[in-house]
């Protein structure tokens, strides 16, 4: 009898890789713009791999099946990178090779050694630096708020796929990208004599000026830890040894003290916001806030917003502005210019951000908000009435006059707490 045995040769299998939108998707360092699939496809996403042989991923180790590996689609069909790699072949009752792989986006090519961007990229916003090489734990990636809305950055992390082992079949490593920041779009006007903004202007000798703006509520630096397997994400501070930052972030300072560029204060973070509503030059040289409303930060389109950490605390911002009047008469008095005669207020506020139906606000990761300041500008009216006696007629001749000054009211427009689309 003759016996006949076939030995089947395992053939390599390469991992592949599949990626999905959360409601659309908004990244990357230097790239402003919300993105769809398309972006997505171009711009690509990173992926760490860890290969923990037969043991369970415990954030101990070190990237070594993958580092930083770039995967796109450039034209629209398959999702590809380089080098491939091939499952580990080891899978038998007694022993199971496991790979867990960690994503984000948009992709930025990073030095492994130093984990800091290479090429020469801007760093002062976006995606700052990578977790190392050499680092042990989970991925992480560093991040930076930018307060010019035409060059924001949003950055998303795909959902973790830990202990995966080698496919029977032809299966892709998909990932489901997600919001790791809010969306914020702030917006100033005035309201004068009414409620509602827009209807009535200021008097033609009177500007009012932004002169330093605070927030509390959200950090604008943290690291993204790329291991958050729920739909919130997790962030450690900056440095990764806590949770993101709570201190109050200035946002900008526009006092004439000649230090605009640089930081007054160790939260400050110098910003260009809108030209028209911060002084600079002479009385004329600026509109300041009018009924007109305007995007809060630099020139941008008014509806745009910017990208921030939310920390789990509640929203609160705190305006300083300057209701400047020119008035000739006013011989010793000058304006911010330093040249013209006039009168300045000081107005300072500070308002906790609320909704009727759900009390303070905390932002959340994956949603857009929109904040309306409406400065409140209320005429202050004075009556008077000529007093009767024996030496002037009984006549009664009421006069009326009005002097601007403001009111402090900033009013709160409930915040859309709608995904993007």
């Amino acid at each position: 009898m003759k016996l006949e045995a076939e030995l089947q040769v395992d053939v390599p299998a390469a991992v592949s890789f599949d990626a999905y939108l959360s409601r659309g998707l908004v990244t990357r360092s230097g790239f402003s713009g919300e993105l769809g699939i398309a972006g997505l496809q171009s711009e690509g996403f990173g992926v760490f791999g860890y290969h923990t042989l037969n043991a369970s991923y415990n954030a101990t180790g070190q990237p070594d099946f993958m580092y930083n590996t770039k995967v796109d689609s450039p034209s629209g069909s398959a999702w590809t990178y380089s080098p491939v790699k091939y499952w580990p072949n080891q899978d038998t009752e007694e022993a199971v090779d496991r790979v867990s792989f960690f994503a984000y986006a948009p992709y930025v090519d990073v030095n492994p050694d130093s984990g800091a961007p290479s090429g020469g990229d801007d760093v002062s916003a976006g995606i700052t630096w990578l977790s190392r090489f050499t680092d042990a734990g989970d991925p992480l990636v560093g991040y930076r708020t930018s307060f010019t809305p035409s060059s924001c950055v949003d950055l998303c992390w795909g959902s973790p796929r830990v202990d995966v082992r080698r496919p029977t079949v032809a299966q892709k490593v998909d990932f489901t990208f997600r919001h790791a920041l809010s969306a914020l779009n702030v917006q100033v006007d005035a309201a004068v004599d009414e409620l509602a903004p827009g209807a009535n202007a200021l008097d033609g000798d009177t500007r009012i000026y932004v002169r330093s703006l605070t927030f509390e509520g959200f950090a604008t630096k943290g690291a993204l830890n790329l291991n958050s397997p729920g739909a919130v994400p997790v962030w450690e501070d900056y440095f990764a040894n806590g949770t993101p930052e709570r201190s109050p972030v200035i946002v900008h300072d526009g006092r004439l003290d000649g230090l605009e560029a640089r930081y007054d204060d160790p939260c400050e973070t110098p910003v260009a916001l809108h030209p028209d509503i911060v002084q600079q030059g002479t009385y004329n040289a600026k509109p300041g806030v009018t009924n007109t409303t305007l995007n809060l930060f630099g020139g941008a389109q008014t509806w745009a917003p910017v990208y921030v950490i939310p920390n789990g605390y509640p929203l609160k911002v705190s305006i300083v502005y300057d209701v400047e009047t020119r008035d000739d008469k006013l011989l010793t008095s000058y304006l911010s210019d330093g040249m013209t005669h006039g009168s300045v207020t000081r107005v300072s506020l500070v308002r906790s951000i609320a909704t009727s139906q759900s009390g303070p606000i905390r932002l959340e990761a994956g949603k857009k908000y929109f904040l309306r300041l409406h400065l409140g500008m209320t005429s202050v009216k004075f009556a008077a009435e000529i007093a009767v006696s024996d030496q002037w007629s009984e006549d009664v001749h009421p006069i009326e006059f009005q002097v601007v000054t403001m009111a402090q009211d900033v009013d709160n427009t409930e915040a859309n707490n709608g995904f993007w689309s």
